[in-house]
């Protein structure tokens, strides 16, 4: 048996070298492993909207422990729900207004709240 399969699923935590804990995204982008996979541009130009570009992601299929989810774009969402913005898979972003006009909301949502703090 792999020493660190044994460790993950005992679920006690592996130590890195700070090197390596530095080089890992702390905030997800969640999406399906079937969808249209979103592009950097995409994601870029969205989180400029959030006021959140100088933030380094990645892309994931479920939570990591540690990272922040900042967007779950899956179909179907998990819970707790966490993530600072929740849309329909990337597809149907493309394709759906209804989809657009919902994530367009939620950005909307999230600006006001900034506005509401400072």
């Amino acid at each position: 048996m792999d020493k660190s399969a044994f460790l993950d699923a005992m679920n006690i935590q592996q130590w890195q070298s700070a090197a390596n804990a530095q080089s890992q995204a702390a905030y997800l982008i969640l999406h399906d492993d079937d969808d249209t996979p979103p592009t950097v541009e995409f994601v870029a130009q969205i989180l400029r909207l959030l006021d959140l570009s100088e933030v380094e992601f990645a892309f994931a299929e479920q939570p990591i422990k540690g990272a922040q989810v900042i967007w779950d774009m899956r179909q179907r969402k998990t819970r707790p729900h966490t993530a600072l913005i929740e849309s329909a898979p990337m597809a149907q972003l493309l394709q759906q207004s209804q989809s657009k006009r919902e994530l367009w909301q939620q950005i909307c949502q999230h600006l006001n709240q900034l506005d509401a703090r400072a």
